[in-house]
């Protein structure tokens, strides 16, 4: 019963307690039979059984994580959500489960939830296009007021709004469109970032001075320098960018700043 998959591993758990219980009562019994000089009694059954239940406790966990996981992306907060990460987990997920079900007979219950996984996860995967178009971090306002205008009514993110959603709105026949707004929305974003990380860069800088005949002058500037040369080089390639133009007047600003 994949429903089950929490008390599943509870279960297994509980069980790998008790065998960690046993194992520290035979330590101390051995202990107890050294001190009488007796040969150390050795229990096999229970070191047997802690080893039989490793596989089903990696199996309910991984199979319950992806539960969880599907879950949290369907349900939980759409704007929390990214694309590209989501294909990464489903992709890492997809190479586990693979791996996990090459160690079981296909005739066993444990290879059977492996396939129950994979065909789970291969039915999420059919919609990593739409999740990777819709669930980018780049979209801002004026990108979902495109994307409703092609849609035909408001489909922009709100509190309320999940995955699930989402996927209900049958996007499939715009997602041509979608693609090329959220493609270029990547690209700004892209561009902003890059422009945020020039100016985070100089914040923490310090210009040294040293005093000569009373006076204080600037030590070497090499490292400055540099910086500001690579600067001004990356901001008037960015400035020739066809996707700065929500930027425009800061990195011409920005731009300004550096030359004078």
């Amino acid at each position: 019963d994949m429903s089950s998959m929490q008390l599943y591993l509870k279960e297994v758990v509980n069980i790998q307690k008790g065998l960690q219980t046993l194992q520290g009562t035979v330590s101390q019994i051995n202990k107890e039979e050294e001190l009488f000089g007796w040969d150390k009694t050795s229990y096999p059954d229970i070191e047997t059984l802690t080893t039989d239940t490793a596989p089903f406790h990696h199996l309910f966990e991984h199979t319950l994580s992806w539960q969880k996981t599907e879950s949290k992306w369907l349900n939980g907060p759409f704007e929390n959500l990214d694309g590209d990460q989501i294909q990464e987990r489903v992709d890492q997920f997809w190479r586990d489960t693979f791996k996990t079900a090459k160690q079981y007979s296909a005739s066993t219950n444990m290879y059977k939830i492996c396939d129950n996984i994979k065909k789970s996860i291969s039915e999420f995967k059919k919609k990593i296009n739409v999740i990777t178009i819709m669930c980018n971090p780049g979209l801002r306002t004026r990108h979902w007021e495109a994307m409703s205008a092609s849609y035909g009514s408001n489909i922009a993110p709100n509190s309320s709004t999940t995955l699930a959603k989402v996927l209900a709105l049958d996007l499939e026949q715009h997602l041509e469109g979608f693609e090329s707004i959220s493609s270029g929305a990547s690209k700004e974003y892209s561009l902003e970032k890059a422009l945020d990380k020039m100016q985070e860069e100089w914040e923490p800088l310090e210009f040294n001075t040293s005093e000569r005949e009373e006076m204080h002058i600037l030590a070497s500037c090499d490292e400055i320098e540099s910086m500001l040369d690579d600067h001004i080089v990356k901001t008037q390639t960015m400035r020739g960018s066809p996707f700065i133009k929500p930027f425009a007047d800061r990195i011409k600003d920005w731009e300004k700043l550096l030359v004078e």
